[in-house]
Formats: structure tokens, C-alpha cells, sequence
């Protein structure tokens, strides 16, 4: 699939890509995009967090890792004092396995790297979520169409808002169109 992406797109292989952790997908990646930023959605390693730990303080302290963006000796000395403070040796625990993928998800690894702000693939999950409220198999094509065009033009309107965390980057949009979200 990656392949025929990259034939569609002449070679080029995207500068930043962000998925939901699938092992296939990560090493897919590895081989056919090698040079590709590479980084897991924030909003599913959230979803893993909460289903695999029971305990607040350790989800607090491992959602940490998610946005600290201290150096990477900084982040390693850290992620050594988590593991001993929670007593993680079990090679095979899920906490353990986070460690050992921290490269594909801790802030600190992706400091530099160009993602426009993103940290999730927010915006299929975004458009898939919203197509789907108030989705009904009766509606007509006409009905699903209008839909269709009702969630796009809110997500134009939310896109066109400026992002403040761009801001400390200086970076601004930089693409402008004299068309609003209504036409």
C-alpha cells in the first residue's frame, strides 16, 4: 500500500507520517518511507493509556513522556527514574513495551521534526467522527450528501481559526483564499 502511495505521489515520500501504533504499519513504514518522521497519535496512546493502567498517578506520570520536550538525555534519565519508581522489570508488561517504542511517541524524540502542529491523525479521526453522528441508513443520497458537506464546512471553519501552538515556532499560515467555509 505504501509502495502504491508513493508511485501515486511520484516518489515522494511524506516528510511526517502519524499512525495508531500498528506493528505492521511502524515497520512498513521503517522499510518504504526509511527518511519518513515517523510518530504514534497522541489520541490512541491516550486510549491505551487509560485501558492499561489503573492507577492515576502512573497514568499522570507516563502522560508526561507524551509532551515533554526536554532533550533526549533528559527524557531517558527520566524514563529510568519512572521505571525504578514502578518497579517495571517485566519485559513483557505493557508499561515496559511503551519504554521500549518511546522513539515512535515521547515529545522529546520528535523535537525539530515538522508534524504542522499535528499530534494526531486527528483529522481522518476528526471527519470520521463527525460523518457519523447522526449518520441514518434512511437518509437519502441527497440527505447523506448534505451532510457530508455540513461536517466538511465546519471542519473549514475550525481549520481556519489560527493554531496557538504554532505560534512559539513563528510560523504562520500561509495560505489564504478570499472563498469562507459557506460557499
Amino acid at each position: 500500500m505504501l509502495r502504491t502511495f508513493s508511485m501515486a505521489m511520484a516518489q515522494k515520500h511524506p516528510v511526517s507520517v502519524i499512525t495508531d501504533g500498528d506493528l505492521a504499519m511502524q515497520r512498513a513504514i521503517g522499510l518504504v518511507w526509511p527518511n519518513s518522521s515517523h510518530r504514534l497519535c497522541i489520541w490512541h496512546i491516550e486510549q491505551c493509556i487509560v485501558h492499561n493502567l489503573g492507577n492515576d498517578g502512573v497514568r499522570n506520570e507516563l502522560r508526561h513522556f507524551l509532551y515533554d520536550c526536554c532533550s533526549i538525555e533528559e527524557i531517558e534519565r527520566k524514563w529510568l527514574k519512572f521505571l525504578n519508581r514502578h518497579n517495571v522489570t517485566d519485559t513483557e508488561s505493557w508499561l515496559y513495551q511503551m519504554y521500549e517504542r518511546r522513539q515512535v511517541w515521547c515529545a522529546a524524540y520528535h523535537i525539530g521534526k515538522c508534524y504542522l502542529g499535528l499530534r494526531s491523525n486527528q483529522r481522518s479521526e476528526s471527519l470520521n467522527s463527525r460523518l457519523q453522528v447522526h449518520l441514518d441508513r434512511k437518509m437519502t443520497l441527497f440527505e447523506l450528501v448534505e451532510h457530508f458537506d455540513h461536517c466538511l464546512s465546519k471542519l473549514r471553519v475550525n481549520e481556519a481559526i489560527p493554531d496557538p501552538s504554532l505560534v512559539p515556532l513563528g510560523l504562520k499560515p500561509s495560505l489564504y483564499s478570499h472563498w469562507t467555509a459557506g460557499h
